[in-house]
């Protein structure tokens, strides 16, 4: 088992680091390599199921379009990646696009993003597939999902119709609560549930990621 997470150390940027669970132990933290990190601000790592493809957010790069970009990368060998590619100006914007999230079938990209359009400051969107690096005109999930606070950390489950994320503007428990949505049989997200205690409190909770089988959060 393999955790890979952000971490902020020192004077340093944001970077990727990762620990391996063995004999009911964790491992030493040890900071990933480039491509994935680099000398910029690094986060929200998304890789597809069949471990081929990478997603992650990073800030003011100079091939970037705005403060926060989503990045692609695929394995070329074993832990050898090719160089992350931008997404591009249709997904990124100007604005702050970041905390990516790939569906099972890889052709859904699931992101939060404070860009004009929206609902809210920041709201989840999502982008079809059109071709390997090519990808649709980003799509507001709508007011099922999204209110006039902030949504973020999307997750989208395996079976690419459950969503998990964060908001501030749905009724909770108070501060950023987790939520469920799923699609109803007219392709919408409807039926936004709150997760409720133990999972949320008074405090923020986010970035829920929840395994296969439903046994691990």
């Amino acid at each position: 088992l393999e955790l890979v997470y952000t971490m902020k150390k020192g004077f340093e940027d944001e970077n990727f680091y990762f620990v391996i669970f063995k004999d009911n132990i964790w491992s030493k933290p040890k900071k990933m390599k480039y491509p994935t990190n680099t000398l910029y601000n690094e986060g929200a790592y998304s890789i597809s199921p069949d471990g081929k493809e990478l997603f992650f957010a990073s800030c003011n790069r100079l091939d970037g379009y705005g403060g926060c970009d989503i990045y692609y990368s695929e394995l070329i060998k074993d832990t050898l990646w090719t160089n992350p590619i931008n997404l591009g100006p249709i997904v990124n914007s100007k604005y702050w696009e970041s905390q990516p999230s790939i569906s099972a079938n890889k052709n859904l990209l699931f992101f939060s993003s404070n860009r004009e359009g929206g609902i809210g400051n920041r709201d989840i969107w999502v982008s079809k597939r059109l071709g390997r690096y090519d990808w649709s005109e980003p799509y507001n999930l709508g007011d099922k999902v999204n209110t006039e606070k902030d949504e973020i950390t999307p997750f989208i489950f395996f079976d690419s119709k459950t969503l998990y994320f964060s908001s501030k503007g749905h009724l909770g428990m108070g501060g950023y609560d987790v939520f469920v949505s799923s699609i109803d049989n007219e392709g919408y997200f409807s039926h936004t549930k709150n997760l409720g205690f133990p999972i949320n409190t008074h405090k923020d909770e986010s970035s829920l990621i929840v395994t296969k089988n439903f046994s691990y959060g």
